[in-house]
């Protein structure tokens, strides 16, 4: 895992120079995996706000989009982000159509 490894590079360093690896860690993280993070927040709540989006999604799983795919899979927990996010970025405006959010 990418958090993980940076934990263990920022206390290597830690070692090495003497300081707390808590002085290097955040910015690692933040920059490596930060965004992504604040990202899948984004989706996550716009997701689980109106119960109706997750209706919608189950409704569309017989025809198995690689939208209705992706989220479902991200939401099971058995795809990882980048899968979920891939189908949803390549295809915002039809998937905007579909979850209703443009008339």
């Amino acid at each position: 895992m990418v958090s993980g490894d940076l934990a263990a590079s920022a206390v290597t360093d830690a070692l090495a120079n003497s300081v707390p690896a808590s002085t290097t860690y955040p910015a690692r993280w933040k920059a490596e995996i930060g965004s992504d993070l604040e990202e899948s927040v984004v989706f996550q709540r716009f997701f689980f706000a109106d119960g109706a989006r997750i209706d919608a999604l189950v409704d569309g799983a017989p025809g198995e989009s690689a939208m209705v795919r992706a989220v479902t899979g991200w939401a099971a927990g058995t795809a990882s982000y980048r899968n979920f996010r891939r189908p949803l970025v390549a295809g915002i405006q039809s998937s905007a159509s579909f979850l209703g959010l443009f008339s």
